[in-house]
This record gives C-alpha cells, sequence and structure tokens, in this order.
C-alpha cells in the first residue's frame, strides 16, 4: 500500500468513526426527546385524571347539598321571609302551614330584639286545596293578620303554599274576592311583596279586612292564581278573630 494510498484509508476510518459518533449522539438526543414527550403526555394524563376527580367531588357533593336542601323544604311549611316592608316577616320558628286545619285561627308572637316590641302573627289555612299543574301541585291558601310596630302596625297577607299569585295591575286584575259569612263579596285590591315573593300578597284595605275577620265565622277567598285561574278557598272557623295582645 502506497503512502498516499495508506492516508486515505487513515481518513476514511476518521470519518467514518465521526460519522458513527454523530449517529450515536443523534439517536440519545432523539432518545431523550421521546422521553421527555413521554414524560409530558403522562403529566397531562395525570393533571387530566386529577381534573376529573375533582369534578366527580364536586359533582357528588352538589347532589348532597341538593338532597339536603329538598330534606329541609320538606320539613319547613313554610319560606323563610325578608325584612322588607311588605314583607311577610314571620318569626323564625315558623308558623305551620297546616297546624290548624283552618278551624281556629292560630296565634304566634315574637319579641323584636332591635326594638324590644312583639311582634303577633294570627294565621287560618284554607280548608280546601286545588291541585295546580307541575311543578306545583296540591296548594292551600294561608290568611295571615300580621303586627309588627316597625312596619307601621297592622298588615294583612293572603299567601299560597305552592304557586303564584297572579293579577295583572296594568289591566286592574290585582285583586282578590272575599265574602264573609253571608254577605255579599268584596273586592280587596292588592300589593305584591317588596321582596318579590310572587306567593304571598297584601291587603290594601286592611283595616277593613281585619274588622270583617273579627264577626266572620266564614270566609271565602278567590285568589288568582298563575296558569290557575282564580278559585276560591273556604276557611270555617269555630269563631271569629279575637286579637290577643
Amino acid at each position: 500500500m502506497t503512502e498516499e494510498e495508506k492516508k486515505e484509508y487513515e481518513e476514511f476510518l476518521q470519518w467514518k468513526a465521526e460519522k458513527a459518533k454523530k449517529e450515536a449522539e443523534q439517536t440519545k438526543q432523539e432518545n431523550e426527546e421521546s422521553a421527555k414527550k413521554d414524560s409530558q403526555g403522562n403529566g397531562i394524563i395525570f393533571i387530566i385524571v386529577g381534573i376529573l376527580f375533582v369534578l366527580i367531588i364536586l359533582i357528588i357533593a352538589a347532589k348532597g347539598c341538593n338532597n339536603k336542601k329538598e330534606d329541609m323544604l320538606a320539613e319547613v311549611a313554610i319560606e323563610e321571609d325578608s325584612l322588607a316592608t311588605e314583607s311577610i316577616g314571620e318569626p323564625a320558628s315558623g308558623v305551620p302551614i297546616a297546624a290548624n286545619n283552618g278551624k281556629e285561627w292560630t296565634f304566634t308572637t315574637e319579641i323584636d330584639e332591635m326594638t324590644d316590641t312583639k311582634n303577633i302573627w294570627a294565621s287560618i289555612v284554607s280548608d280546601n286545596s286545588v291541585n295546580l299543574s307541575s311543578p306545583y301541585g296540591l296548594s292551600n291558601c294561608r290568611v295571615t293578620v300580621r303586627y309588627m310596630k316597625k312596619w307601621g302596625g297592622f298588615d294583612v297577607l293572603v299567601q299560597l303554599t305552592s304557586g303564584q299569585i297572579h293579577g295583572s295591575e296594568y289591566h286592574n286584575e290585582n285583586y282578590v274576592m272575599v265574602r264573609f259569612d253571608d254577605e255579599k263579596p268584596i273586592k280587596y285590591w292588592y300589593n305584591e311583596a317588596a321582596d318579590a315573593s310572587s306567593d304571598c300578597v297584601f291587603i290594601r284595605n286592611k283595616s277593613d279586612f281585619i274588622a270583617r275577620c273579627k264577626k266572620a265565622k266564614s270566609i271565602k277567598v278567590e285568589v288568582p292564581i298563575f296558569q290557575g285561574g282564580r278559585p276560591v278557598f273556604t276557611f270555617e272557623v269555630t269563631s271569629p278573630l279575637e286579637w290577643k295582645e
């Protein structure tokens, strides 16, 4: 082998060694990048699994809260009322809707912690109920005479246990018809509750209404109900309203 051939052969060996080295480095780099991608992929999968787990926990918790809320609503006969001027404003203990079956006026009292005055509620529940379309179902009517000094004295409330009282003031339909004993029916205009409760209204001519309740043993109230017409609720009491201070 001549010197020139020997030199060429050495250069070839050197080139081959450098090529092998580059290929090895490239393979190593590709392996590292692949491992990095796999690691990132595993991390993303782990994050997704974690998010799904949290969502499942939240759904289960929300379902539990809803069930608890439904149980509480089933046990409570009336809704909690606001302290707005024309809110119902009943005591924290509440007044059982069906406590007296419409036979007696039921009285409930509470001391106002801010004014030290006594708040008084006298309520009767209708003897009959109406069957409203879903989601309301059976509904009774309740008439309440309320005294709260900080809201100006007496109020008269007409309330449904289920459903919405619906009378358009624009069309002069915001009234209830009431008949005391065998007297002629009387039209009583009402105001809606200040807290926007749709199941309760406030009689405007409350003095006349209360005075007649103190004489009547039979009361019939015709109430406009959303998608329920104007059904008549009957209240038969053993004795007229006798206000208890």
